[in-house]
């Protein structure tokens, strides 16, 4: 599924989120283009995650709002988190399971 959000142009996204300022006023008008474009590949890729899993496991994710709380919940899910920790304090990318 990596792979799939790498050719989408959505990896970014999946894995390290965005910042959503809250507060639109003060944007510049590229800040809001790319605040947009961010959201829209935040939307489609939590929309390809919730068709690529099975209804047992959409009740763990459910309450993800962005792709990457859906993500990091399946990761920890089926890695553990002790596991996600360990590879994170040795400077391991998840992606390169």
């Amino acid at each position: 599924m990596e792979l799939f959000f790498q050719v989408m142009e959505y990896k970014e996204v999946v894995i390290n989120g965005f910042i959503d300022p809250g507060d639109r006023v003060n944007l510049t008008q590229n800040q809001r283009e790319e605040l947009i474009k961010n959201r829209k590949k935040d939307n489609r890729a939590l929309m390809y995650i919730y068709g690529a899993i099975v209804s047992d496991v959409y009740e763990k994710i459910t309450n993800a709002s962005t792709a990457k709380e859906a993500w990091d919940c399946l990761i920890n899910c089926y890695m553990g988190q002790d596991n996600v920790k360990k590879m994170k304090a040795n400077g391991e990318a998840i992606a390169d399971l």
